[in-house]
């Protein structure tokens, strides 16, 4: 590269404490020196924002009187930055040091390049959470390729993949200025995808970099009890169902209709809790059908290429990659 874009790091925070100190910092330490560094406080009833204060006064910080979940805080923390590419970052996540310039160096290549995502490993080890980001044709089921695999050179080619996610999303300011970021129904959940779905409709590609490395805690962030397992579980069901009507094209969409009820057999078999949960998601949909035709006519509206080509990106549902995909719920 002969120069160096900015590139604004918007690192989410809730409740983060000493661990969204950890993560500041590894950004601080990074080789790439134009950067600005922005944390969205989401309502955090800890001590976070005192931390940051006292440890990192010349960390630029954003604070929200409410929660507005991860779509919309992130689209807050975008709304106040001005670099040419965008890193989001939760605030449970390590970045390597060469992570950025690597990220960097490869949306410099083709300004098609919309988002990227790095490797991203589990806690501090050497095995990945994911090393790119699939939602499977045509339910939309999550897919992280690698989960729980050590890293042996297995993933080392840069590679298209459904979506880049969220834990560690970089993205150009062009494209979110063409299409817009998160979509702020979704609260969380499954916002990283459409926003990545739509980059492709319009043309646009999303890349994995094996060389740019980030450690990812892994919803550490957030209460792991039965309440908010059933809350995010609702959240992701209805969320993907959202998702897949707005950007199928309408023969990928009547497949889907065909093969959804393959999500109902398989919540019913893992049981009667996620049976309703599930039930629960798609009532929500239903009663919320207007909203969703109004969101597929704007999506619709600006597809730019066809449905084949945003496909190739999407693998093909099978057993084995519908078994995966429960380890991400």
């Amino acid at each position: 590269m002969t120069t160096m874009p900015k590139v604004s790091v918007i690192v989410l925070n809730y409740n983060g404490g000493q661990i969204v100190l950890r993560c500041l910092r590894s950004v601080k330490a990074s080789d790439y020196i134009n950067l600005e560094l922005i944390v969205v406080d989401n309502a955090s009833t800890d001590d976070s924002v005192y931390l940051i204060q006292k440890n990192l006064p010349d960390v630029r910080l954003v604070t929200n009187k409410v929660n507005l979940g991860f779509a919309g805080a992130n689209n807050r923390g975008y709304k106040e930055s001005s670099g040419e590419f965008v890193f989001i970052l939760s605030n449970d996540t390590v970045v390597d040091k060469f992570c950025i310039s690597e990220l960097v160096s490869l949306a410099s290549r083709n300004k098609r390049i919309a988002a990227i995502q790095p490797k991203i490993y589990l806690g501090s080890s050497n095995r990945f959470q994911t090393a790119g980001s699939f939602t499977i044709f045509p339910l939309s089921k999550a897919y992280f390729r690698g989960f729980l695999e050590e890293d042996k050179g297995q993933y080392d080619n840069i590679c298209e993949t459904s979506y880049a996610c969220g834990a560690a999303l970089f993205a150009r300011r062009d494209v979110i200025e063409e299409i817009g970021l998160f979509d702020e129904s979704y609260w969380f959940f499954f916002e990283d995808a459409d926003f990545c779905w739509r980059a492709r409709l319009a043309s646009y590609v999303i890349l994995f970099c094996p060389t740019a490395k980030v450690w990812h805690g892994y919803r550490t962030s957030y209460k792991r009890d039965r309440s908010y397992a059933t809350e995010m579980l609702m959240l992701s069901q209805r969320n993907r169902l959202l998702t897949n009507f707005k950007n199928y094209a309408l023969s990928s969409l009547l497949i889907w209709f065909l093969v959804e009820p393959i999500s109902f057999i398989g919540m019913t078999i893992l049981g009667s809790s996620y049976m309703r949960t599930y039930l629960k998601a798609v009532n929500w949909f239903l009663s919320n059908i207007r909203l969703a035709l109004i969101n597929r006519y704007k999506v619709q509206k600006m597809r730019r290429t066809c449905e084949k080509t945003v496909l190739k990106s999407h693998p093909r549902i099978n057993p084995f990659l519908l078994w995966k995909s429960l380890s991400v719920l």
